[in-house]
């Protein structure tokens, strides 16, 4: 099941501040962190894949926790642009970063819905 969710701000200024999400984000089996501005064309196309997944909750497959910042629409939207930039190192977007209990396992750009699904395949 893909279970989306909007990355609360105090996680976001936690990356910003510490150099990485914390724990009580990236912790769980399956997570994927998105980061975007909501005006980017690619990242339209993924929500419309990710919200049908979530609506038809994926009887099959893992359970993934989905969390989505867009931060052009906080109060820190230099701040963590710059963040994402130089300390995750990714100028594109979108950019999501992949987790397993905690573990930051990879990152990417813009993915399609099989290769988004396969980083969670065991």
């Amino acid at each position: 099941m893909i279970r989306l969710n909007d990355l609360p701000h105090d996680a976001a200024l936690t990356a910003i501040d510490e150099g990485e999400f914390p724990a009580q984000i990236t912790g769980g089996a399956n997570v994927a962190v998105i980061m975007t501005q909501s005006w980017c064309a690619d990242w339209i196309r993924m929500r419309v894949w990710l919200r049908e997944l979530a609506a038809a909750g994926q009887p099959s497959g893992p359970d993934i926790d989905v969390y989505v910042l867009t931060y052009n629409k906080t109060g820190f939207r230099s701040q963590f642009l710059r963040h994402k930039e130089e300390v995750f190192g990714n100028a594109l977007i979108p950019y999501v970063r992949y987790y397993r209990n905690g573990v930051c396992t990879g990152d990417s750009n813009q993915i399609g819905q099989e290769e988004f699904l396969s980083r969670f395949a065991v």
